[in-house]
C-alpha cells in the first residue's frame, strides 16, 4: 500500500475537457455554413463523452477518498468503494464500503484515529462480510462533569441528564421501584455511572453502603475506606458471608415489623424509638457470582424483600447473559439503566429487543422506569475527581 494519485482523476479531467470542447464547438456552430448535421453529431458526442467520464469519476469518488489517499489505503490504484450511506438514528450515520482485493479490515482499523480527526467525531469500524466493512460516525450528546446533587429521598440515586429536556434524572429506591440493574458492555459507561451513584450517595446522604467487587476491589476500591461504606467484599468467599448476613438482617427486620404490627421500615421508624437505617448493596459485576447458585438465591430473596426492609440492591454487569439477567432477577429489579452493547443479541438479553447496540457509549444510555424509556447521558466522573469529593469522607486519612 502506498500514497498514490486518485486513479479516477483522469476520467474527471478528460470529462471536463470533452464537455467544454463540445460546448465551445456548439457556441461556434453558427459560424459554419455547411456540414451542420455532422457538426451537431460531434457536439453531441463530445458532451455525452464528457458527461459519461464525469459520471464515472463521481460514481467512484466519495468523501473518504481524500482520507484514504492521505493515509495510504490504496491497493493497485484502487480504494474502498462506498456502497451505501444510511442515517441509523440522530446520533449515528452508517457507511458501508467494499474492500479492494488485497486489503483487509485490519488495515482500515489501524487508521481509526485519522478518521476521527477527519470528522471531529467518534467512529467505529467493523467487518460485516469478507469483502465489506462499515464505518459508523457518531454525533455525541453534550457531555458534562459530575457535581454534587442533593436529592430528596431515603435512597436517592443520581442517574444523569435527560437528553430530551436536559432535566436531571434520579429516583428514590425507597419510594419508587426498590432495586436497579445497570447493564451494558465494556466502554458503555457502567463503571462511570456506578462511580457517580456511589459518590453522590456518600457525599449527600447517610445511607449505609455495602460494596461487592470480586475482582479484589479493583473497580470500587476507592470507596472502601469511606465512613458510609460499612462492608466491602473483594472475593466470592467474602461476598457469600456478607450476603448471608444481610439476608439474616432482613429476616430480623421482618420479625421486628411483625412484633410492632407494621408492614415496612417507614412505619416501623415512625412507631419505634430505635430507628432502622436505610442500606444499599451494590454488586460491581454480577457475572462474577454466576457459578454460585446459593449466592444467586440469596440475591433473589434480598431483591424480593428489599422494599419493606429498607435494604436495596444495585446489580451491575458488563457481560449480560440469560443466566445472570434471568427472569427472577429482572422481575424484582425493574429499574433498568442500560448502556451500549456489542450487538443486538446482547441488547435482547437486557431489554428484550435490539436497540442498545446503537448507543454511542461513554455514558450515553437508556433509563427504564416503570416501563417508560428516557434517553440519558450520565455525568463524567474520573477516579481522580471522585477522590477529591471523597477526601473528607474517609475513616483513614492518607
Amino acid at each position: 500500500m502506498g500514497n498514490k494519485k486518485n486513479p479516477y482523476s483522469t476520467f474527471f479531467y478528460y470529462g471536463i475537457f470533452s464537455y467544454v470542447c463540445g460546448f465551445v464547438l456548439g457556441f461556434m456552430a453558427p459560424l459554419f455554413q455547411e456540414g451542420t448535421e455532422s457538426l451537431d453529431y460531434i457536439i453531441f458526442l463530445l458532451k455525452a463523452v464528457g458527461i459519461v467520464f464525469i459520471g464515472i469519476y463521481a460514481w467512484n469518488i466519495n468523501e473518504f477518498n481524500t482520507l484514504f489517499r492521505s493515509v495510504g489505503l490504496c491497493v493497485n490504484n484502487r480504494y474502498p468503494i462506498l456502497k451505501r450511506k444510511k442515517v441509523k438514528n440522530k446520533y449515528c450515520t452508517l457507511y458501508t464500503f467494499k474492500l479492494p482485493n488485497g486489503m483487509k479490515v485490519s488495515d482500515i482499523k489501524k487508521h481509526k484515529d485519522a478518521f476521527e480527526q477527519h470528522f471531529g467525531k467518534i467512529v467505529d469500524i467493523n467487518k460485516t462480510k469478507a469483502e465489506t466493512f462499515t464505518i459508523e460516525v457518531y454525533n455525541r450528546p453534550r457531555l458534562f462533569n459530575y457535581k454534587k446533587e442533593f436529592i430528596d429521598g431515603n435512597i436517592p440515586i443520581l442517574i444523569g441528564q435527560d437528553l430530551k429536556d436536559d432535566k436531571l434524572v434520579f429516583i428514590d429506591l425507597d419510594c419508587d421501584e426498590p432495586n436497579l440493574i445497570i447493564a451494558g458492555t465494556i466502554g458503555g459507561g457502567i463503571s462511570n455511572a456506578v462511580r457517580v451513584i456511589i459518590t453522590n450517595l456518600i457525599v449527600t446522604t447517610k445511607v449505609k453502603i455495602h460494596l461487592i467487587d470480586c475482582k479484589n476491589g479493583e473497580e470500587l476500591g476507592i470507596f472502601k475506606d469511606c465512613k458510609s461504606v460499612i462492608s466491602f467484599s473483594k472475593n466470592i468467599e467474602e461476598a457469600e458471608i456478607f450476603l448471608h448476613n444481610i439476608f439474616n438482617e432482613m429476616e430480623h427486620r421482618l420479625e421486628l415489623f411483625h412484633n410492632q404490627e407494621v408492614q415496612d421500615i417507614n412505619q416501623y421508624n415512625k412507631k419505634s424509638k430505635t430507628k432502622l437505617t436505610y442500606e444499599i448493596v451494590i454488586v460491581d459485576e454480577l457475572q462474577d457470582l454466576k457459578y454460585n447458585k446459593y449466592l444467586f438465591e440469596l440475591i433473589y430473596h434480598i431483591l424480593r424483600l428489599s422494599r419493606s426492609c429498607g435494604i436495596h440492591m444495585i446489580l451491575c454487569t458488563h457481560c449480560p447473559d440469560y443466566y445472570v439477567l434471568n427472569n427472577k432477577i429482572k422481575v424484582n429489579a425493574t429499574n433498568l439503566l442500560c448502556f451500549k452493547t456489542k450487538d443486538g443479541d446482547l441488547s435482547k438479553i437486557v431489554i428484550n429487543k435490539e436497540d442498545l447496540e446503537h448507543l454511542i457509549g461513554k455514558g450515553h444510555g437508556y433509563f427504564y422506569y416503570k416501563n417508560v424509556k428516557s434517553e440519558i447521558q450520565t455525568p463524567l466522573l474520573s477516579e481522580i475527581d471522585a477522590e477529591k469529593y471523597l477526601k473528607d469522607q474517609r475513616d483513614v486519612i492518607f
